[in-house]
């Protein structure tokens, strides 16, 4: 029994020590492994499609100035301006030459709006001015409500101040 014992530890030692001698550094490549199918991908949701938020709409966009009508004409003097109207805010800029050489018309809006008839939205002033024909700077009051007509037109909108006045705006993005 005595001869076992050494046998016995000389295993034992063997067992343990073993993989302390072995190399410590796995290969660089890893084992080949069974091709896996492609995972399908769900594209990202739309807006619409995402959970709480409301579905756009069909004004919601941004617009360049195309043309202003005064009185029923077109206006012959260079305009520009943009119209951008978002899921609860419009934001409106626009310039133009005023009636004396020296005075420009500007006009420069930020509201809160909310669709009321076919073709007409209330709106809520939060920031805006504009400059008379005197060239004097008008503020709006914040919080002062007043229903605008917009007309969705192809390829962009068409603003009216009353029958025989209004700005066209043609949609850019």
């Amino acid at each position: 029994m005595m001869r076992s014992v050494p046998v016995v530890l000389g295993v034992l030692f063997g067992w343990f020590v073993a993989p302390a001698t072995q190399d410590p550094v796995k290969p660089a490549t890893p084992p080949p492994t069974a091709p896996t199918e492609p995972v399908a991908t769900k594209p990202a949701p739309a807006s619409a499609d995402i959970p709480g938020k409301p579905k756009p709409h069909p004004l919601e966009g941004v617009y360049q100035l195309r043309e202003r009508v005064l009185d029923g004409k077109a206006a012959t003097a260079p305009s520009r301006g943009y119209l951008c109207i978002t899921n609860r805010h419009l934001f409106l800029s626009v310039g133009a030459p005023g009636t004396a050489a020296d005075k420009v018309l500007l006009r420069s809006s930020v509201r809160t709006w909310a669709p009321r008839d076919a073709d007409q939205m209330q709106t809520v002033v939060l920031l805006g001015w504009a400059t008379d024909d005197a060239g004097t700077i008008q503020f709006e009051q914040p919080g002062q409500q007043d229903v605008r007509r917009i007309e969705l037109m192809r390829g962009g909108c068409r603003v009216t101040q009353d029958a025989r006045n209004w700005l066209e705006f043609e949609r850019i993005e």
